[in-house]
Formats: structure tokens, sequence, C-alpha cells
């Protein structure tokens, strides 16, 4: 793999329409340590080719999450270099002067494209399967596939490193390095992580966002040493370990393609030893203040709690929901207690408020509220009705601080967790009730 005579470049390239997901974490670090471990270098690219639903804020999130994992870039859209810009949307125009003429891709007619990937061999695909894949689209901006293509050219890049989702792209890229007359990458096409069925992994069965894991008090270094297990070789004994030690250790061919099992019990168990081991008690301190303890995080909490206490020892049940993951110890006699909704009621409502929160582009009070008015709408009921089993769901309590501001300043992973948990107790949606609750929000809002 390390054939190749160019310095090594390599980079990931995440799309910001969502919560940083834990899988792009995951290809960053095995892109950085390959990178570092050859004297190459690691570049982040933004593919923001989905204008309708790429962020400004969902950026953002991505380069905080990668920045709190530990990892770093020699080149990206914060920092610049001089293969820029780095983000897809600003290299439109770039992309369409080097390839203006191309509107459809021209795949062969018969024949066989065989793609060499680094850890499963040659690949054969008939071309008859191949399709004629826009690569201009009308309003002339190119579609990810040409974006992609130009751009790990123009920026050197040497060495792809993604997701074995893209496997069956590989021949159209291929194709088009042939056209360009382009050297291509070396590639590798990576596992993708599992829940512990092997189904991949989900959010709607457990929580994908570094975020997530952020809010919920794990530690940086622990993340970054639970992500680095799927990629050490199995044979090492201490499951502890380090980035550089990833990076002198780092052999692609360790990683195993029967696909890494997100075992969120390992990651449980490699924190509480992070936390009892490696910090002493200010060091222990200064995490805690990082996590939840500082201004940024207590302002908000204050502006809330404010108004509703008599004296500062009030705070304590009043806000210690901010301060959890689940809400530990609730039951279903808590979840219906004093709700007018009948259990379906309950299960449908926790379903379509979880489904409009997924879709919320912009995190925020509007959008929360308004997707639980959507709910109420829909379900024919007062919004009241409600609001009453979302605060049980949420703060563990019938009524206490701003619900609306407290989803929003909770953040969208640990409301899901919560809603998920919820409807663990109360019974799961099945797929078929998943699918026939989404249709009531196709229907006309009275407020259209």
């Amino acid at each position: 793999m390390t054939a190749n005579p160019r310095p090594v470049r390599t980079r990931v390239a995440p799309s910001p329409t969502g919560d940083p997901h834990v899988g792009t974490a995951y290809i960053a670090l095995i892109n950085y340590c390959f990178a570092k471990k050859h004297g190459g270098e690691f570049l982040l690219r933004i593919e923001d080719t989905d204008q309708a639903r790429s962020t400004p804020q969902s950026e953002k999130m991505i380069l905080e999450s990668l920045k709190w994992l530990g990892l770093s870039w020699d080149e990206g859209p914060d920092i610049g270099g001089p293969h820029g810009p780095y983000r897809q949307s600003e290299r439109a125009q770039l992309d369409a002067d080097n390839v203006s003429h191309v509107v459809r891709m021209k795949i062969p007619t018969e024949g066989k494209c065989i793609v060499n990937d680094t850890l499963r061999g040659e690949i054969e695909f008939e071309y008859a399967v191949v399709d004629m894949q826009v690569l201009m689209k009308s309003d002339g901006l190119p579609t990810y596939h040409l974006a992609n293509v130009v751009d790990d050219h123009l920026m050197e890049i040497t060495h792809v490193m993604r997701g074995e989702e893209w496997i069956s792209s590989a021949p159209k890229h291929l194709l088009l390095y042939q056209y360009f007359g382009w050297e291509p990458p070396v590639l590798t096409h990576l596992p993708l992580l599992r829940n512990a069925d092997k189904s991949k992994l989900s959010k709607r069965k457990n929580p994908t966002s570094i975020l997530f894991y952020q809010r919920a008090g794990y530690l940086p270094q622990a993340m970054q040493n639970f992500l680095g297990l799927f990629i050490k070789s199995a044979s090492e004994e201490d499951e502890k370990t380090s980035l550089n030690d990833l990076i002198d250790g780092f052999d692609v061919h360790n990683i195993s393609l029967g696909g890494p099992v997100f075992d969120t019990s390992k990651l449980d168990w490699l924190n509480g030893r992070y936390l009892r081991e490696e910090l002493t008690t200010a060091q222990f301190l200064d995490a805690v203040k990082a996590w939840a303890l500082n201004d940024e995080y207590l302002t908000p909490i204050a502006e809330m709690a404010q108004a509703r206490i008599t004296k500062l020892s009030d705070l304590g049940p009043l806000v210690s929901m901010f301060f959890m993951n689940r809400i530990d110890g609730i039951t279903t006699e808590q979840l219906r207690d004093g709700v007018k909704i009948d259990v379906d009621g309950q299960r449908t409502a926790y379903t379509l408020a979880l489904q409009q929160f997924d879709a919320l582009i912009e995190w925020n009070r509007e959008g929360v509220e308004a997707s639980l008015r959507r709910t109420a709408e829909v379900l024919d009921v007062k919004l009241k009705d409600v609001i009453r089993p979302m605060y049980i769901a949420v703060t563990g309590q019938p009524q206490g601080v701003p619900l609306f501001d407290a989803i929003v300043h909770l953040g969208r992973d640990i409301i899901r967790e919560r809603l998920r948990n919820a409807m663990e107790l109360l019974g799961p949606a099945t797929k078929k009730e998943a699918e026939a609750w989404a249709e009531l929000l196709l229907k006309p809002s009275n407020a259209e």
C-alpha cells in the first residue's frame, strides 16, 4: 500500500448535514494514523454538495467534535492551506472550470472494471451494472461523484480510505480518473461500525453522534482509545493505548473485515479506567468543569431555573436532569402519571416528536416548539396533553424549567436517548406502526 512514490496525503470529507457521526471519527482516525505513520499529511474537507441540508451549524459541530477527540489536520476549512478552498461549495466553480463539458458520465457497454482494494484485493464489476451517473446538475453544480474525484486530484490525495458503502461507486470514480488522464489514489474500503447484532450502527438503535458521548460525560481520550481498538492488532494485551501508540503500530491489515462492534460496555469500562487511573484530583476536577461546570453550559440552566426557586438548595431536583444521560430509575407508572392521552397515543407522540426532531436542519427553540405543536395537531389533542408526557420523558418530572428551552439545551442526542428509553418502557414502535405514524405528518397542517 505504501509503494506510491508521492508523499502520502489522506483526507476525511464529511457532509455537514446533521450531527457528527462516530463513524466519521473512526474513518478520520484511520486516515490520520496512516498519514502520520508515513510522514504524510491529513486533510479535512467539507462535502457540502447537498445545499438544501448542509448547515454552518453542522460544519461547526464536525470541527469541534474531531478536535475534542484530539485530532488535528494539516489543511482544512478553518486553517486553510495551499490546496483550498476546503468546502466543496466554494470549489464548485473550480470543478466546473475543469470539466464544464461533462453532464452525464459515459459508461462502457461491455467489459469489466477491476477495483484494487487494499483489504479486499481485486473486486470485479461488470460495466453493464454501472449506471450513467449525472455529473453536473441543472444548476451547474457538480454532483458528489464528480466533485469527489476532482477535489481529491487537485488536493493531491494519494490514499482514499473510506467506508465500504462506497465500494459500488469505485468503478465510476476510477473511470473518471481514466477519462481525465489522472493517476487514481490507492483505495481502501473500511468495514462499517456495527451494533452488537451486526446490523449497521444506526441512531434508531444506539446513540451515534460524537456529541452525545461528549455530553454524556465520556473523556475524549477514552473515546479515542475505544475507536483505536478497531485498528489495533488483536494480539496486543493491554487495551489501553495512546494516539502516538496507535500511529506507531498502525497497519491497515490489522483492520478486520468482519465489522467492528460498537460495544458501549467496553467504552464504559475504558472510560472508567481513564477516570480512575489517568487523572489526578485536579485533572478530574478540570474534566468535570470542561464537561458541564462551566459558564457556557451553566448560564442557560441558570436562566431557566432562577425564576423557579426560592432558595439555592432548590436547584438540585430542578436541574439534576441536565447532568445525566437517561433519566435514572424512571418507571412506566411515572411516564403515565397524569397523562390524558392513552398509552398508544403517548407512544405515537414520542415517535412523531423523534421523527420531527431528527428532520430539523437547525436545532433551535422554534423548531422544537413547531414539532410538538404539529404532534398535538395530528393527534387531534391539545398541546398541553403532549407537553406533560414530554416533560416526564425529558426531565423525569411533570413540570419544571421551560420545556422547549430545556430540550434545546440538552441537545438532540440526549433527547433522542430519553425518548427512546420512554418508548422501551411503554413498548417500542413496530416498523408498521412507525410507518403509519409517519404518514400522519403528511396530512396538511391547519396553519397552511
